[in-house]
């Protein structure tokens, strides 16, 4: 199967708190990851796995998510792109400041980010600014 597709599966997996599972799947997908012969996974697979540790408070393993790989001897990780990167960040930023509970600046930096054009996701949006 191709990424989308196998992110299709991922997403409803996690969806439905079938955490196992995703896991499962999302290992498998990197073992197949085999550049240039095989591209299983890509950006949004990578993101929806950050989402998930962020959404569970667990941010040393979102930041392990970024160096996994497959168990194929001499494999890479997958090279995230200006996206994940993105995507990482605010919501690093944004947690950090809220667990210090420092809204003004989280509003301001978070501000900031939609200005410059970062990645929104809304239902981080709205949990931030309830």
């Amino acid at each position: 199967m191709v990424p989308a597709t196998r992110n299709v599966l991922l997403e409803t997996l996690l969806r439905h708190d079938e955490k196992q599972e995703a896991w499962k799947l999302f290992h498998n997908m990197l073992d197949d990851h085999t550049r240039p012969s095989s591209e299983d996974v890509n950006s949004d697979t990578i993101n929806m796995m950050l989402n998930k540790c962020f959404k569970e408070g667990k941010i040393m393993e979102a930041i392990d998510v970024f160096k996994r790989t497959g168990k194929v001897e001499k494999l890479k990780p997958f090279m995230m792109d200006v996206a994940g990167f993105k995507n990482m960040i605010t919501r690093t930023l944004i947690e950090a400041y809220i667990n210090v509970d420092n809204i003004e600046n989280m509003l301001e930096k978070y501000s900031k980010m939609v200005e410059a054009g970062l990645r929104v996701i809304p239902a981080y949006a709205i949990q931030v600014y309830d």
